[in-house]
């Protein structure tokens, strides 16, 4: 039998609670954060990556503005 979507909240503090935040604000999340990608974040974060060398392990992915610079220190696995 289907589940009914509820209105109701999970208890503050368990992953329901935390998933259902982040639910809510992902969809705003990059355009909350576009200015300052534009003001010099995009920018810093090229310049960071430039300097990585070997294995990367990215935690907390978030929304993936990451992704495109792994190309800068991407290298095959020998």
């Amino acid at each position: 039998m289907p589940q009914i979507a509820s209105n109701k909240r999970p208890p503050r503090g368990t992953s329901a609670w935390v998933q259902s935040r982040y639910d809510r604000i992902a969809p705003r999340y990059d355009r909350s954060e576009a200015l300052m990608e534009r003001l010099g974040f995009a920018r810093w974060r090229r310049r960071l990556w430039k300097h990585v060398d070997g294995s990367v392990l990215e935690v907390g992915v978030g929304t993936g503005k990451n992704m495109d610079c792994y190309l800068i220190v991407a290298r095959p696995r020998p």
